[in-house]
């Protein structure tokens, strides 16, 4: 089978760039994309990717202008299109050119055709291409849908500001023409794509990536992690206060960036107990994963949380031993016997803390807990135990007439 992959996936040195020059982050976007497409090649898949890059509106990316680059990589051939980063004219230059890359591909009658056109996010821009090409090819259409449309709760649901109202508007129309989706919770098919297949799938750990022999020896101060986007909406707030509320000795190291690092880094100049490591790069942050004691999730639920699954779990359970998180509704209740659930306030979560970073972190316990994850990672959220579930999802749709025929 054949899939053609619409998406925000990027070779990983101009990913490194993107990440120089824009203010947000957007790593899980990334990360995601890449073991998706990791788990469509384990299944024996053929992929094509046509992609863009995940940048933020000039000048918030100091890039003006992106040119098209080609890559191979991970068993994937495709393209990172080239675009102009202005807002008003990045979505229709976008739509265009990655319209014209696709066609440009499958222009030679000797290049097979996709089987599955599947699309990552809910960009308005994106999903009209999609439907464009599926009804093209007359092909199936998919959505992977990671969030709901601007962080809304419903479909009767309207974003604030008008602009946001009238793409939500284009959205849900384009939403209306696909044949199917995949979706990290149950909710959110149910709200978004109502009467259409959906395979619920909250996530795909790349297993195979984590060293399984790591055991780094935890100090007489055990580190409690958090990586990730420093917002206050995420729980850095809540993690902070717990760290003044404390009375064990363990040592909060915060990794990433967001419009809350002011007041990480003035918690760090009051107390010798906060860290701020910055922007760490992916082998860095992996040997931090491996060095501290837990890793949290502080991240509170606030509605739109039922329809996401976080992805930063499922990451922290990749290269962790001891994972605390937050009781969100859209993890799944298989995982909580791996979690140590968090309250979401300071003064609870200081107890629950300093209740935790008394546990025994030798070697061979650590090994222990970490193989113990990497097992149940490996029997149903690996790249090949997803990638089947997804060949087997695509199979059934590539029997059955289309609704973008």
């Amino acid at each position: 089978m054949k899939v053609l992959h619409l998406g925000f996936v990027t070779p990983d040195a101009l990913f490194e760039q993107v990440l120089r020059n824009d203010r947000r982050m957007p790593v899980q976007t990334q990360r995601f994309g890449w073991n998706f497409l990791g788990a469509l090649t384990a299944a024996g898949m053929e992929v094509d990717a046509v992609t863009v890059v995940p940048a933020s509106d000039f000048p918030l990316n100091r890039q003006l202008v992106f040119r098209r680059q080609p890559f191979d990589q991970n068993g994937v051939s495709g393209a990172a299109v080239g675009f102009v980063n202005v807002l008003g004219v990045k979505h229709w230059s976008r739509h265009r050119v990655m319209l014209g890359e696709v066609m440009r591909r499958y222009r030679d009658p000797e290049v097979t055709r996709p089987d599955v056109v599947v699309v990552h996010g809910v960009n308005s821009a994106l999903l009209a291409l999609t439907n464009r090409v599926a009804t093209h090819f007359g092909i199936p259409s998919v959505v992977l849908m990671t969030d709901p449309p601007h962080g809304v709760g419903a479909r009767d649901e309207q974003p604030r500001s008008a602009l946001r109202r009238v793409d939500f508007r284009r959205v849900m129309n384009q939403l209306d023409r696909f044949s199917a989706g995949i979706c990290l919770t149950e909710q959110l098919g149910s709200a978004f794509l109502p009467g259409r297949p959906v395979l619920v799938m909250e996530g795909i750990a790349d297993v195979a990536e984590t060293d399984a022999d790591a055991a780094s020896p935890v100090g007489a101060s055990p580190v409690v992690l958090y990586a990730g986007g420093v917002e206050e909406a995420y729980g850095l707030g809540a993690l902070l206060e717990a760290v003044e509320r404390s009375q064990g000795e363990w040592t909060l190291e915060v990794c990433g960036r967001g419009s809350y690092l002011d007041q990480v880094l003035r918690a760090a100049e009051r107390s010798p107990r906060v860290v701020y490591r910055g922007v760490l790069g992916q082998a860095e942050l992996h040997e931090a994963y491996r060095a501290a004691a837990i890793l949290v999730n502080p991240r509170p639920d606030r509605g739109f949380t039922r329809f996401s699954f976080p992805s930063k779990v499922l990451e922290y359970m990749t290269h962790g031993g001891t994972v605390a998180s937050t009781r969100l509704p859209g993890i799944p209740e298989e995982y909580w016997d791996h979690l140590h659930p968090l309250p979401v306030d300071g003064e609870g979560m200081a107890v629950a803390l300093d209740r935790l970073a008394e546990s025994d972190f030798s070697a061979e316990v650590v090994a222990a807990r970490r193989a113990e994850l990497r097992d149940f990672l490996r029997r149903g959220k690996s790249l090949p135990a997803q990638g089947d579930r997804i060949a087997e999802f695509f199979t059934s749709l590539t029997a059955t007439p289309s609704r973008t025929q």
